[in-house]
């Protein structure tokens, strides 16, 4: 056994120390992990969380891209021939054609009817508007076209 020299060390409390300074090791299944294996294991965490967060910023753009093509188609503008604008432009655009049509909505209680029923019980899809039948409960007090799209 090799003996270790005391050092005198002032801990943080101010009191004086006779222990040798010894480094902070991270036990994980029975292996101690080096000061280097750890620093690699943060890096790793923060590149993944960058990558996570680069992936969340293309998703959301994506959604805003798609979502201004369907406002500019809801006016008939095509939306190839739009110019590419900025993500706070395409979101105001957006806000004014739902803004028009929530007023036309307003205006219309049969069609703001229709629409309500499309999106009963919480699913927001195009394909429960689409698959509306006669038999459903919200079809059968007024009757339905032959698309089987509820008509009040």
């Amino acid at each position: 056994m090799f003996h270790t020299p005391t050092v005198n060390v002032i801990a943080a409390s101010g009191m004086l120390s006779t222990h040798p300074p010894t480094p902070i090791r991270r036990v994980e299944d029975g292996r101690v992990l080096s000061p280097t294996c750890t620093r690699q294991r943060i890096e790793s965490r923060r590149v993944k969380k960058q990558m996570m967060e680069r992936v969340r910023r293309a998703r959301i753009s994506d959604k805003i891209a798609q979502l201004h093509g369907l406002a500019l188609s809801m006016v008939g503008v095509d939306a190839e021939a739009s110019v590419r604008t900025e993500k706070v432009e395409m979101l105001g655009f957006c806000h004014e054609v739902l803004s028009s049509l929530h007023s036309l909505l307003v205006e219309r209680p049969d069609m703001m009817e229709r629409l309500k029923a499309c999106h009963r019980g919480g699913s927001v899809t195009s394909a429960v508007c689409r698959n509306i039948t006669c038999d459903s409960p919200t079809t059968s007090r007024s009757g339905c076209r032959e698309s089987g799209v509820y008509v009040p």
